[in-house]
């Protein structure tokens, strides 16, 4: 929720309950791809869209794919096997 941007719009300064729900909708409009992004409280079970919560993506009512896969550089690693833990980690 923090790396897409959309943690302050759909918990203000809280963070997620347990079992709380994200739907990520891929759909295409018009041939090109875009995304929609609901979040669902687990005590009401409404779902909100915070699409245009999107960093980036302000004021879309479906935020393009291309902005969608930009929006976060920050929080993309250049070393999966050292963030994720190599095969050979002695964490097992």
């Amino acid at each position: 929720m923090e790396s897409l941007g959309i943690r302050e719009a759909a918990l203000g300064d809280g963070y997620p309950p347990y079992n709380t729900l994200l739907i990520l909708e891929l759909r295409r409009i018009k041939d090109m791809p875009v995304v929609k992004v609901f979040y669902r409280d687990p005590h009401t079970s409404l779902l909100m869209d915070v699409t245009s919560s999107i960093r980036g993506c302000k004021g879309y009512v479906a935020c393009p794919l291309e902005l969608v896969l930009g929006c976060c550089p920050q929080y993309i690693t250049s070393d999966r096997e050292k963030e994720c833990h190599s095969k050979k980690s002695k964490l097992r």
